[in-house]
C-alpha cells in the first residue's frame, strides 16, 4: 500500500522492526527491499529463540510461523542497523550478533549493543543512544 502511494518517495522507506517485528521486517525487506533496514533486538529464528527458553521442548513442532530471519539476511542488501540490549533477557545478545554477522557484507551494516539493556528497557524503547544511532544511520541514507 504504501509504495503504490503517489505522496511516498518508495527510496525513502526504511523498515523499522523490534523483536518479533524483526521477523516481519526481515521477511519484508527479502521480498520488497528497502532504502534501509533496522532491526531492534532481532533474533535467528524463531524455533532458536524457543530452545533458548524451553529446551527440552520440541519448540519447532509448536511453532506455525517460525520467521527464519538468519536464513534471509544474505539475500537483504540494504543497509542494515540492528541494535540489541546486551542483557536481553528474551533474545539473547548473541542472537542479534549472529542475525548482523548474516547479513550480507555487500551493503553497509552497523551494529549497536546497548549495555545493561534488559528487552522491554526503556533504553532499547527511547534511549538517547538508540534514537542517535537510528538517527545518525537514517541521515547517511
Amino acid at each position: 500500500y504504501v509504495v503504490g502511494r503517489p505522496d511516498v518517495d518508495r527510496e525513502r522507506i526504511a523498515y523499522f522492526g523490534e523483536s518479533l517485528g524483526t521477523g516481519v521486517a526481515v521477511t519484508l525487506a527479502a521480498e520488497q527491499p528497502p532504502a534501509a533496514l533496522v532491526l531492534r533486538s532481532p533474533f535467528m529464528s524463531m524455533v532458536d529463540v524457543g530452545r533458548t527458553h524451553y529446551p527440552i521442548l520440541p519448540v519447532r513442532w509448536f511453532l506455525r510461523d517460525r520467521y527464519t530471519s538468519g536464513e534471509r539476511m544474505a539475500r537483504i542488501q540494504s543497509p542494515l542497523l540492528v541494535i540489541a540490549g546486551d542483557r536481553d533477557r528474551v533474545i539473547p545478545v548473541e542472537q542479534s550478533r549472529q542475525l548482523y554477522d548474516a547479513a550480507s557484507s555487500a551493503s553497509p551494516k552497523e551494529l549497536l549493543i546497548v549495555r545493561g539493556a534488559d528487552h522491554n528497557d526503556a533504553a532499547l524503547f527511547d534511549g538517547d543512544e538508540m534514537i542517535a544511532a537510528v538517527d545518525a544511520f537514517l541521515q547517511r541514507r
